[in-house]
């Protein structure tokens, strides 16, 4: 029948296999076989609930390709017969047939196929193409080496380095829905190259402001956001891959926000199909922390990219990620990334106390509060993922990063080449609900005015080529 294939068989028995699995009784062989890093391995270990660890470890190998696959595999005969025995039977709809296998890799999929097996792909039109727009033709009987055909423009896309190109997971027309393409009027479009701006400001330290009162100072005492700079890699890596022109920006004071925030809205959009801004940094009632402790208004942030102030970009969708808490609530023996209250009169340590030192430790980014409701009304085409419920805190580990923005990263890896953004995020509120303690929950909140949905279409301007991430 062929090799078996694991990937297939561990997700079509994934609850039974995390009913048994037990991380801390593999994750040592996984490391000595190279299939974990440190880094990995910590990151497990970070959940204290089996449950949670089974998860997050099952969720890697699966990305991890199939080499990693069938150590872990092998790494469960040794330590988990019963599981190992469970996943030696086939499972229906397994495809091994040579010339028509799955090879899941890590973060990406690849299909190869027979001279003999055709597949049709959607038709796509596109009414006005610039010299960065290209659609690919629909295939019939075509030889092998040309799948794909192009416009004369073409030649213009490059492939994309193959780092790039394997952090996400290519286009899987088989799981989009038929009636679903790149054209569809009810498909926001996503062919330009670049896709848009991905604008990430972050800010992590927070220097003393010789400005303010002592007064001030001692009511408004704004941590470090450590494990930050960790989000903006990991981000910076996501919205490459999906052929965004990323900006980053670390560290900056209110003016210049305020300052790149207008330059980046009087930019020449028309060219770009989306815009992308991620705002990190500690933030209190509507209103988002430079780095100088000084405060931009979240309304004035939004009001930026408006119809009016932003034209070239009406009628295209713009998303802005907020990780930052939205309320005051401080769990017990978290460290909160806030202004510092005030001391409590009892013998208790402080929730301020340095507790970086583990990846068990996760620490909450200062609250604010942020009304959707306000801007449907004016401001169509606009997506806000709040990190969190209003009121509530939002976790950040000092060492992996922020709970939201890894799951955000994680899922989009893995869904962008076939689920939409609100599908997507629906499955980050999923796997974000699951993790931590039963103390220290989170929740994310998307609340969208889209008006049609947003894909991303992984790895499409290749296809335009004949090249396959």
């Amino acid at each position: 029948m062929g090799t078996p294939n694991y990937a297939y068989r561990l997700r079509k028995k994934r609850d039974k296999v995390l009913r048994d699995l037990e991380p801390k009784k593999i994750l040592n062989l996984l490391y000595q076989e190279e299939v974990f890093e440190l880094e990995d391995m910590e990151e497990v270990k970070a959940e204290g609930a089996r449950n949670i660890q089974a998860n997050i470890l099952l969720d890697k190998i699966l990305r991890s390709g199939d080499e990693n696959i069938a150590k872990f595999v092998n790494a469960l005969k040794k330590t988990q017969q019963h599981l190992y025995k469970l996943l030696q039977n086939p499972v229906p709809g397994e495809e091994l047939a040579e010339g028509d296998r799955r090879v899941n890799q890590i973060t990406g999929q690849l299909y190869t196929t027979s001279l003999n097996t055709h597949h049709e792909y959607p038709n796509y039109t596109n009414k006005a193409l610039s010299p960065t727009r290209m659609v690919p033709a629909k295939i019939g009987n075509t030889e092998k080496g040309a799948a794909y055909s192009h416009t004369s423009d073409a030649h213009l896309v490059e492939p994309p380095p193959d780092e790039i190109c394997s952090f996400v997971k290519p286009i899987d027309w088989k799981k989009i829905p038929s009636h679903i393409s790149p054209d569809s009027e009810k498909v926001y479009p996503m062919t330009s190259k670049p896709k848009g701006i991905a604008l990430i400001i972050n800010n992590e330290i927070f220097p003393d402001n010789p400005e303010k009162t002592e007064k001030e100072k001692e009511k408004e005492q704004l941590e470090v956001r450590k494990g930050s700079d960790r989000d903006v890699k990991s981000l910076e890596k996501l919205y490459e891959a999906l052929d965004f022109k990323v900006r980053t920006e670390r560290n900056k004071k209110r003016k210049e926000i305020l300052e790149i925030l207008d330059d980046v809205s009087h930019q020449d959009h028309s060219q770009y199909d989306c815009f992308v801004l991620w705002l990190m940094s500690h933030g209190q009632n509507g209103l988002f922390y430079g780095s100088d402790g000084e405060t931009v208004p979240i309304e004035t942030v939004r009001d930026f990219f408006s119809n009016a102030n932003c034209p070239s970009l009406k009628g295209k969708p713009k998303v802005i990620f907020i990780q930052a808490c939205r309320g005051q609530e401080r769990e017990k023996g978290v460290v909160a990334d806030a202004p510092n209250a005030p001391a409590p009169q009892s013998p208790q340590p402080s929730t301020n106390d340095d507790l970086s030192g583990s990846t068990n430790s996760e620490v909450t980014d200062k609250g604010f509060t942020f009304s959707i409701r306000e801007t449907i009304a004016n401001h169509a085409d606009i997506l806000i993922a709040n990190s969190t419920l209003s009121g509530h805190a939002a976790f950040r580990n000092p060492v992996l990063g922020s709970r939201f923005v890894r799951c955000v990263v994680e899922v989009f890896q893995e869904q962008a080449g076939y689920e939409d953004i609100l599908g997507m995020l629906t499955e980050v509120n999923n796997r974000i609900s699951g993790m931590g303690e039963i103390d220290e929950k989170q929740i994310s909140e998307p609340a969208s005015t889209l008006r049609k949905k947003l894909y991303f279409w992984p790895g499409l301007q290749q296809m335009y080529r004949g090249y396959s991430c």
